[in-house]
């Protein structure tokens, strides 16, 4: 896809206190809807940046659970102008039905909402090791972090995504969405065969509770980010060992701890 064709031209007026006016030229981001088929099952609709789809796909059966591996994936093909996905996996699908009542355990790992099927037989959440860390390694990655995106730098509308193995960046992908672009930097991985567990996640959104159990999912140890998490995500990361670092700029992190010891 060339990268013009993911970004629109557009006039705006520009509006000043002084109330002088002037006629502007700017650009946004084209939108791009994606749905995910999965063995003739429509499991997903998004709406992302029409860059990296199947890499998106592969990370979000990877981060949900579905598959272990690249090799589990049979066939992947774009059609219908790349607005749907169409997946077949080396397995079948399984699907159960909805529980009153579910463990935390099973909360955690709970897949796609079908309604009146849950898919069953998902890969679960792991206890995650910490890699020995190194502060200069945050730092050095900030440093990169901070140098602005080619999508960003015309339109100021994407998340950004680096995963990198110590100061080491493998990729840098950006999205409208901050979870698409976790799951595209993850599905990178996933088809190259990057061992995860010696990697650090580096984003640019907040960090919300879907974000920290896709990560976790993934085998990564230590998440960071520019932004925030909430309480719920603190208490994800600390119930399965993630290191979880946010407001990380070039001069200083925060190590979020689900509680003092």
């Amino acid at each position: 896809m060339n990268e013009e064709n993911l970004r629109q031209k557009l006039f705006v007026k520009e509006v000043k206190a002084d109330k002088s006016e002037e006629v502007k030229e700017t650009q946004v981001l084209s939108e791009h809807f994606l749905t995910i088929r999965v063995n003739g099952y429509e499991l997903y609709t998004l709406n992302c940046t029409k860059a990296d789809l199947k890499e998106l796909c592969i990370g979000i059966l990877f981060d949900e659970g579905l598959i272990s591996g690249f090799g589990d994936i049979a066939k992947i093909s774009l059609e219908r102008e790349e607005s749907l996905a169409d997946i077949r996996l080396n397995k079948e699908l399984i699907f159960d039905e909805p529980k009153e009542e579910y463990s935390i355990e099973e909360k955690d790992i709970l897949l796609f909402d079908q309604g009146f099927k849950r898919l069953k037989d998902v890969r679960s959440l792991k206890a995650l090791v910490s890699p020995g860390l190194e502060k200069e390694w945050v730092f050095n990655l900030a440093e990169k972090f901070a140098e602005d995106t080619r999508l960003h730098s015309f339109t100021s509308g994407t998340h950004s995504c680096m995963l990198a193995r110590s100061k080491e960046v493998l990729y840098n992908v950006e999205d409208i969405g901050r979870q698409n672009a976790i799951d595209k930097v993850i599905g990178l991985g996933v088809r190259d065969g990057v061992s995860f567990d010696e990697c650090i996640l580096f984003s640019s959104g907040r960090v919300p509770l879907q974000m920290v159990r896709k990560v976790i999912m993934a085998g990564i140890p230590v998440l960071v980010s520019k932004s925030v998490p909430t309480r719920e995500s603190v208490e994800l990361a600390g119930r399965y060992g993630l290191t979880l670092i946010c407001r990380a700029f070039t001069d200083s992190y925060q190590v979020f701890m689900e509680s003092l010891k």
